[in-house]
């Protein structure tokens, strides 16, 4: 995504209005039983896939605690997992591609061969 302009400016308009997730997924935001389907903490079982996370501190967009949370369920079901984070890193930390950046496609890599 770039950002704020092309698709970018798309996305904050959609997350200004609060239309982003019916605009993606054609359900209501305000369903939360039809939601539920698609939340992957309510979703974990002990055949869930290897999981690796990666989510910075300092994202505005989404919670650091809900990567903590579903860390800690898939570690409940006994699912392989990783949480990667950095105190500098925003939602879209890729695009501040920085030595840490760096350091987490590695590690992704190892994850990636371990697991795949």
């Amino acid at each position: 995504m770039q950002r704020y302009t092309g698709r970018g400016l798309f996305y904050l308009f959609l997350r200004q209005s609060g239309t982003w997730l019916r605009e993606i997924s054609g359900g209501a935001s305000d369903d939360l039983e039809w939601l539920r389907e698609y939340e992957p903490l309510f979703n974990i079982s002990s055949a869930y896939p290897p999981t690796m996370l990666l989510h910075g501190r300092r994202d505005t967009d989404v919670s650091f605690e809900q990567s903590l949370r579903l860390q800690r369920a898939l570690t409940s079901h006994g699912v392989p997992n990783e949480l990667l984070s950095d105190e500098n890193w925003g939602h879209a930390f890729v695009y501040d591609f920085d030595r840490s950046v760096e350091e987490a496609f590695d590690r992704t890599i190892l994850f990636l061969q371990k697991y795949m």
